[in-house]
């Protein structure tokens, strides 16, 4: 009998997070859609034993000539390395392995040029897609300032919300959060408790995020899932005390959407692509450009000229001593 797709994936780790297991599975599903010719139930069958991810011949031109970015292709070769571990434990020294392998690498140093290229042109390390969908800082603050006058008449509405203004008031709340915190799409499995019920229930817990309403009733912010929690030098609990004007704006929200104790507080974004399409639509609309969580960090954290030259000089030690630059940090200086 046939594994699938998820446990071919935990068999080859089994530690895997729910939210990265659902990327992954994705985007073989998608790649195995895009790909395999199925129309009858022996076709399925067929598909679902793997063996066409086997046939690097074939399904690498596949890749290379679909509209993927390079960034995505990169991306896939790599989740198609982890998908070869969990199908066999001679992995290593399997020929689809060791192309794949190349192909990441391959697309990773493409990827490195391009982002170092467009940070000569614009100051931020960016994909060629990211430079297309790029806005300035003041066209963001335009949105937020225009959001804001909204919601000041949204707070005093009696009757129900409606489904544009909601999305709007969301939108509101999440520049607000990304103005303020270091974030990028991890907000998606955010909760609602108090301090009891998180030193009681979740204090243990690595699998959501938390806000919790204080005794004080000021707000705090836990982050136990984004992109880089598992590593050992930056990964780990991140807490933070929400701003008192960013918790006096996620106090009015919570009451007017009526997020009540151990439920999400934002209940209409289920996962990350979610959370992209509620910050780009707007966007979308004003500006016809698509803004991710990871492209507006870097607007927003954009480095003045003299931090950049800081970053510069860091690099530049960095490769003379072979080293990378925390640990030239940590270390050296």
């Amino acid at each position: 009998m046939s594994l699938t797709i998820d446990e071919v994936f935990k068999r080859a780790s089994p530690q895997i997070k729910d939210s990265t297991l659902k990327q992954y599975r994705n985007s073989i599903n998608r790649l195995l859609l895009d790909t395999q010719n199925i129309i009858t139930q022996e076709d399925k069958d067929e598909a679902f034993t793997f063996k066409w991810i086997s046939d690097y011949k074939n399904l690498i031109p596949q890749i290379e000539n679909s509209s993927r970015t390079a960034n995505t292709k990169r991306t896939l070769y790599g989740y198609l390395k982890v998908f070869i571990k969990g199908l066999s434990n001679d992995w290593h020294s399997l020929e689809e392995f060791k192309e794949y392998d190349k192909m990441e690498a391959q697309h990773r140093k493409g990827v490195i040029k391009t982002k170092e290229t467009n940070r000569e042109k614009t100051g931020m390390p960016l994909t060629d897609n990211q430079v297309k969908n790029l806005l300035t800082i003041e066209e963001i603050q335009a949105v937020l300032n225009t959001l804001t006058e909204e919601v000041k008449k949204l707070d005093k509405k009696e009757e129900p919300l409606t489904g544009e203004e909601k999305e709007n008031y969301v939108l509101f709340i999440l520049l607000n959060i990304h103005f303020r915190l270091p974030i990028r799409n991890e907000l998606h499995n955010l909760y609602k408790v108090n301090r009891k019920m998180y030193d009681k229930h979740y204090l243990e817990d690595k699998e959501f995020n938390w806000i919790i309403v204080e005794p004080d009733k000021t707000l705090t912010l836990v982050r136990n899932v984004y992109k880089t929690a598992d590593s050992q030098t930056s990964g780990g609990r991140k807490i933070d005390t929400i701003p008192p004007q960013l918790a006096k704006m996620l106090k009015k929200y919570m009451k007017i959407f009526k997020i009540s104790y151990n439920n999400p507080v934002f209940p209409s974004i289920n996962n990350s692509v979610d959370y992209s399409r509620a910050l780009s639509n707007k966007f979308e609309k004003i500006y016809n450009k698509k803004i991710s969580s990871t492209m507006l960090m870097k607007i927003i954290n954009q480095l003045s000229e003299e931090e950049q030259g800081v970053v510069k000089i860091l690099r530049s030690l960095s490769k003379k001593r072979g080293t990378n630059i925390g640990a030239l940090i940590d270390y050296y200086l």
